[in-house]
């Protein structure tokens, strides 16, 4: 192994291992600094695919074998997401940017992902429309009817057994646009892979790298 592969393996290691340890301690200025920490080695793409998505994922396994709270898990969420909606400010936007509509469909809580994607997704030049988690079809087709949205973007996580998406994903596809390219990340993508392939949605394989506008245009 290539020494620089090693110290950067070691790094992120130390990294989630720290953001983890400052979960559970309810400690957000200590999150806080280990996260600028890891923009400033890794880049910001690197913070985000090597430090904080991983983070997620323990945070998310700890929580469903009860090694941690119900409040910690609230915790780590809200500390997060703080975090990444401050890191945004700093990416300018253009008024005459493409607009991309973000969400989860109706059953998917579970939103950092989706939030994830949509700094990302600022950060590569779409003007943002963050809608929240877990609304349904009606509401998501008329926010990018109002938005005239070049895109939209799907997070689906948990629960990965819903029957409702499948309805719900159709029915979105019937009330939007018909050329609306429908981007859909998350780790639950693989278990709806045939409703999305009945919608013609795009799935992206890490949705802490959407594709930028030119790539949809």
């Amino acid at each position: 192994t290539h020494p620089q592969v090693t110290d950067v393996a070691g790094q992120v290691s130390h990294l989630i291992q720290a953001t983890a340890s400052a979960i559970r301690n309810f400690d957000q200025a200590t999150l806080d600094r280990i996260f600028d920490e890891a923009s400033l080695t890794l880049g910001y793409s690197g913070l985000l695919e090597l430090v904080v998505i991983p983070v997620i994922q323990q945070v998310g396994e700890d929580w469903h074998n009860g090694s941690l709270t119900s409040a910690g898990e609230h915790a780590a969420t809200s500390f997060i997401m703080q975090y990444l909606t401050n890191s945004v400010r700093s990416f300018t936007t253009e008024d005459s940017a493409p607009v991309l509509v973000v969400t989860t469909p109706a059953g998917q809580l579970h939103e950092l992902g989706a939030f994830i994607g949509s700094c990302q997704a600022r950060r590569s030049g779409w003007k943002i429309v963050y809608l929240g988690p877990s609304l349904p079809a009606d509401e998501i087709a008329h926010a990018v009817n109002r938005t005239n949205a070049s895109a939209l973007l799907l997070s689906i996580v948990y629960p990965i057994d819903d029957p409702r998406i499948s309805t719900e994903l159709k029915r979105l596809r019937d009330k939007s646009p018909k050329d609306l390219p429908i981007l859909v990340g998350g780790s639950g993508i693989l278990s709806y892979r045939q409703s999305l392939q009945d919608i013609d949605a795009v799935s992206i394989t890490s949705i802490s790298r959407p594709l930028s506008p030119i790539q949809i245009a």
